[in-house]
């Protein structure tokens, strides 16, 4: 597991001004915070000081030892309802290693906090930028970005795989139009691909222009037999 580094400027609460929804104020800023861990003198205070500044060597990023499953937790001292959070990503290097990480809400410190109901999971934040991410008004005191353990091995190696639908056996099936192309799906978990009723018989799935293990855990797809207009599932 890589060192978790995490820029963590803005947490906003919406209130609603004549049907319309206004950022409210950043009440990251009055709250308490700690992490992991601490390494690189990346104090958990750097992520709520104000400035997305996400250079390292201008001290406004946070930084844990390279542990299991780094975590950093916001305490806003009492229950809000969230309805977004904003992560900026670390620009000079490494923006990878907040692929995966989870932010949570909730009001039990359980493992840290990392076990309250999950609101999102980052699948990437490119280099220097920043993401918001909709919470929905989930109700919480505590506020964690968890990368937590990665299930086994090697999740990047789907990276960029596509999927693809059609009757043809032009290239094994490579060649029929494609539906999707998976950029990331984060350790042990599963995602899915709408494909607006693409007709076909063989769907596959393949890494196009590199050299790569495929591992597969399982596939499920939902669609309707053109034949009887059946609805099924294939597992």
């Amino acid at each position: 597991m890589m060192t978790s580094t995490v820029v963590f400027v803005l947490l906003a609460v919406l209130k609603q001004t004549n049907g319309h929804f206004d950022p409210g104020p950043n009440i990251a800023k009055g709250g308490n915070v700690i992490q992991s861990s601490l390494g690189w003198n990346g104090v958990a205070e750097r992520a709520i000081d104000g400035n997305r500044a996400s250079l390292y060597g201008q001290d406004s990023c946070t930084h844990t030892q390279n542990d299991v499953k780094p975590w950093w937790r916001l305490d806003l001292l009492k229950t809000y309802k969230i309805n977004t959070v904003t992560i900026t990503n670390r620009k000079d290097c490494c923006p990878e290693r907040l692929n995966g990480a989870e932010i949570r809400i909730g009001n039990s410190l359980n493992d840290h906090g990392n076990g309250n109901p999950r609101c999102a999971v980052i699948s990437s934040i490119a280099a220097g930028s920043s993401d918001t991410f909709t919470c929905n008004g989930m109700e919480g005191r505590y506020v964690n970005i968890v990368i937590p353990g990665r299930k086994d091995c090697c999740p990047e190696r789907l990276n960029g795989a596509e999927i693809h639908i059609g009757n043809s056996l032009n290239d094994n099936g490579n060649g029929n139009p494609r539906c999707a192309v998976i950029s990331s799906i984060t350790a042990g978990s599963s995602d899915t691909f709408k494909c607006n009723g693409m007709e076909g018989r063989y769907v596959n799935i393949v890494i196009p222009g590199r050299q790569e293990y495929l591992t597969l855990c399982e596939v499920e797809v939902t669609g309707i037999n053109t034949d009887d207009s059946t609805e099924y599932v294939c597992g």
